[in-house]
């Protein structure tokens, strides 16, 4: 059997503090959609100079027979500075590997998966460490 599982950390309790946002959006009630905008940004907007912070994770796990055997995967831990938002700067990078492929003819125009071939992933992890986004090799704990 084959799976494939993505997920994200959130608290406890997180999609019922979020239910009045969600019923504002699934209602397409663009005014009411508008000043809810407006009073999220107002109430949490990183203040000038505040630093953001992307922490994200990847684990990879073979299993035959119910046991693993073999398990690898990074992780990122970016903090923003007063020049740049960790974001930003993971968002554009990644973006600019891409254009470039594009560029180079290594990749197609338009929408694209991912790339695969692992000299093309090497080849993005050394671009991404040359301009100071270094995943580091970690496994994150799975059930």
């Amino acid at each position: 059997m084959a799976e494939f599982v993505r997920g994200t950390l959130r608290p406890d309790g997180w999609r019922g503090a979020w239910g009045p946002v969600f019923e504002t959006l699934e209602s397409g009630d663009t005014a009411a959609i508008t000043r809810l905008t407006e009073t999220l940004a107002k109430a949490h907007s990183f203040a000038p100079g505040e630093p953001d912070r992307v922490a994200m994770g990847v684990s990879l796990r073979l299993c035959r027979a119910k046991r693993t055997v073999w398990q690898d995967g990074y992780v990122l831990d970016l903090r923003g500075d007063a020049c740049e938002s960790a974001m930003a700067r993971a968002v554009s990078n990644m973006a600019a590997i891409a254009a470039r492929d594009v560029l180079d003819r290594r990749a197609a125009p338009g929408l694209n998966r991912a790339v695969t071939a692992t000299a093309d992933c090497s080849r993005w992890l050394d671009r991404l460490s040359e301009v100071g986004i270094a995943p580091r090799a970690g496994v994150l704990s799975t059930p």
